[in-house]
């Protein structure tokens, strides 16, 4: 859950609460415990009922915001759980993995560290497939960059950069639509 969201639910939920519980207490304060008790006061009878009335109406108004405002909330999840992600995420784990340091400053190293990652990934007793990407799918990270699409052409464009490895595909449950996955002989010079 979002903590802003959380934050701003609760303080709502505080202040509506200390409004509709003040304002009675400061009426109760105003008068006297004598003039409770009388009953022959019909001005101060009927000032508290109007002031009773609108706040059983806010209430009920509020209530009834709050029950549509979550029906729709849930009707909105329900569709967006029912959509396809456009691959199979049973039987899957992922993990983020952060290089930093000096150590890989050099692009071949880094290179290395991952093949070797993958390959012990692979070994593991149970893992049937294993591989990487530079952007798991539906987690909102983006790998933006400014392309041309040629030399005489002076405006760009943003293009996104996903780094897989081979068996990516096959590994997510990703259906391959046309030409060929990737195989180990596609390197960085391929």
């Amino acid at each position: 859950m979002n903590a802003a969201v959380f934050v701003f639910g609760l303080s709502v939920t505080a202040l509506v609460g200390l409004a509709f519980g003040l304002i009675p207490a400061f009426q109760a304060a105003k008068s006297g415990p004598h003039q409770g008790l009388q009953a022959g006061s019909t001005r101060t009878a009927g000032t508290h009922r109007k002031t009773r009335g609108a706040l059983v109406v806010a209430e009920v108004a509020l209530a009834l915001v709050l029950l549509v405002s979550s029906g729709l909330l849930l009707r909105s999840l329900n569709r967006l759980f029912a959509v396809e992600a456009g691959f199979d995420p049973s039987q899957l784990l992922t993990m983020k993995v952060q290089t930093a340091g000096r150590r890989f400053w050099s692009d071949s190293t880094t290179f290395r560290f991952f093949a070797q990652a993958l390959e012990e990934a692979r070994r593991v007793p149970g893992v049937t497939a294993a591989a990487m990407t530079s952007q798991l799918p539906l987690s909102g990270d983006r790998d933006e960059y400014g392309a041309r699409l040629d030399a005489q052409s002076p405006q760009g464009f943003s293009v996104f950069r996903y780094a897989v490895s081979p068996r990516y595909l096959e590994t997510m449950g990703i259906p391959l639509k046309r030409g060929r996955a990737l195989e180990e002989r596609d390197g960085a010079g391929a």
